[in-house]
This record gives structure tokens, sequence and C-alpha cells, in this order.
């Protein structure tokens, strides 16, 4: 029972890992996937992106300072 539950996860993660790299390319590609791309999407100022990337950069440092502690 043990090892069908496990089979059945191992590929259940195999199948999500391949349908968001799917969706990724799409993405990528601007294959139609959402209203949104890399290439469309809503602009915003410079600074605003500015402080929202240093923001997100600084919760990544301190989520991995934390985890090698």
């Amino acid at each position: 029972m043990k090892r069908n539950v496990a089979r059945a996860y191992g590929a259940g993660a195999y199948v999500a890992t391949l349908g968001t790299l799917a969706w990724l390319v799409a993405w990528l590609h601007d294959w139609g996937v959402l209203s949104r791309s890399i290439d469309r999407g809503p602009t915003v100022s410079p600074l605003k992106a500015a402080v929202v990337d240093f923001a997100l950069l600084m919760l990544f440092g301190l989520q991995h300072s934390v985890m090698a502690r």
C-alpha cells in the first residue's frame, strides 16, 4: 500500500512539473496562455519596480539566512 501511495505521489509531482514547464514555455513565447506574458503586462514606474525588486531580494536573503541557521 505504501509503495502505491509513493508511486502515485511521484507520478502526480511529475505531471505537475511537466505542466508547469509547459506553461512557462508558452508564457515565455507569448502563445496565448494568459492576457499577460513576458512581453505584455502592467507597467509601473521604474522607482516602484526597483522598490519591489529590492524588497523581494531582501525577503529572499532573510529566508535563506534563517534556513542556514
